[in-house]
């Protein structure tokens, strides 16, 4: 799989959303367990929400723990195979591609 290794910088960022949507993600599934005999239907929302978050401070915690991110999300929205080409080359030359 081809990735891309993150600045150190960047990877000291990352804890921070990962920290923050972890313990969210946390916190609103404690609560929703606490309140699910008085509104299940809310309840069900707020542990669906509750995962997502969660999940999301994770992905963020994976990024900052390797300091690797996939090459699918780093060329997101890059439809053009020359300019995927030429940001894998650049990031070649800089040393941060690992294929």
């Amino acid at each position: 799989m081809v990735q891309y290794r993150v600045r150190a910088g960047f990877r000291i960022a990352a804890w921070i959303p990962a920290l923050a949507f972890a313990l969210i993600g946390i916190a609103f599934g404690v609560i929703a367990i606490k309140e699910i005999d008085r509104s299940p239907i809310w309840s069900v929302a707020l542990v669906l929400f509750s995962l997502l978050v969660t999940v999301l401070g994770f992905l963020f915690g994976k990024i900052a723990w390797t300091g690797r991110v996939s090459a699918a999300v780093e060329e997101y929205g890059v439809d053009d195979l020359e300019d995927i080409e030429r940001m894998r080359a650049t990031a070649r030359l800089q040393g941060r591609l690992e294929e």
